[in-house]
């Protein structure tokens, strides 16, 4: 997990409500800091599944082109997960592009880990910022479940 507590770059702010707390601040970059790791059939240990899942939030109603959060592993997988597909307060208010400025939302996804993953592969999770707007980012994580 990155919960980007760190505070030697400018795009790391220190969170106010908990003033030790920090978060990511992309602005124009492409890419958000990855979580990058390395497959061992040893340590996954039969894992089936990656969870991935972070919080963010935006200053602004995002426009018609998305963030995504997005699992990447070169020639095996890339899986993508709109960061705006978040669901209301209440279960019946469900609404694919719901996004409220300013409020800190979660959001995560499953995917298969796939058959034919080898010692070595590399696996990233990162958040692509597509149009180049800004968005806050915080405990950003990759998990294995079996």
């Amino acid at each position: 997990c990155n919960n980007f507590d760190d505070s030697t770059s400018d795009r790391f702010i220190r969170d106010t409500v908990f003033n030790s707390k920090y978060f990511y601040h992309m602005i124009h970059e492409d890419y958000s800091p990855e979580i990058s790791i390395v497959y061992n059939d040893t340590l996954f240990k039969g894992a089936e599944w990656f969870r991935c899942s972070g919080r963010f939030m935006y200053p602004q109603a995002p426009d018609y082109f998305k963030h995504m959060m997005v699992l990447d592993i070169p020639g095996k997988l890339w899986k993508g997960c709109k960061i705006e597909n978040k669901i209301n307060d209440k279960l019946k208010n469900f609404r694919l592009e719901y996004a409220k400025p300013n409020k800190w939302g979660y959001i995560y996804f499953y995917a298969k880990v796939p058959r034919h993953m080898k010692n070595g592969d590399i696996i990233k999770l990162f958040v692509w910022n597509f149009p180049k707007t800004e968005l806050f980012i915080d405990d950003l994580c990759l998990e294995l479940y079996p």
